[in-house]
């Protein structure tokens, strides 16, 4: 029998569960749990949206995640490489500068993509204020359809 299953009481679990539960096994669990979330998500949307308000919903979601991707200016890219340099040589100054003009320049670019994105909405001619506003919580009951037949 290995020395580490002989112990008793069962203390060789501890050793075998600190080498199975680690950050990246935590991580790729956390993004399992994000997709079926996301997955159930898309499924009770679905079933209670319109098409034309899911294709709305759709494409505001799309856009704000291209959106994102240009307002975030390339910074989640390069942080890792620059942080690990700085850390490396001990520069804690270079790091805190690095992260206030990364908050500064995200601030900038996330309000100018907003105010970009609302003034679109706003002044969109096939978006009249009735259209867009949310339906009545009174009208927005679940109703379930068959999934079959």
């Amino acid at each position: 029998m290995p020395r580490s299953l002989s112990r008793p009481g069962g203390a060789w679990i501890a050793p075998l569960l600190s080498r199975l539960v680690t950050t990246s096994s935590l991580l790729s669990l956390a993004r399992v749990a994000g997709a079926l979330a996301g997955f159930i998500t898309q499924i009770v949307l679905a079933r209670t949206l319109h098409a034309s308000a899911l294709g709305v919903f759709y494409s505001a979601t799309s856009l704000a995640a291209v959106v994102g991707l240009i307002a975030a200016h390339g910074y989640p890219a390069i942080a890792p490489r620059f942080l690990s340099r700085y850390r490396k040589q001990g520069k804690t100054e270079l790091i805190a500068a690095f992260v206030a003009r990364a908050r500064k320049d995200a601030t900038v670019y996330v309000t100018i993509a907003t105010v970009a994105v609302l003034a679109f909405g706003l002044l969109w001619p096939a978006l009249s204020l009735e259209r867009g506003l949310p339906p009545s919580p009174r009208r927005c009951r679940f109703r379930p359809t068959p999934l079959c037949g």
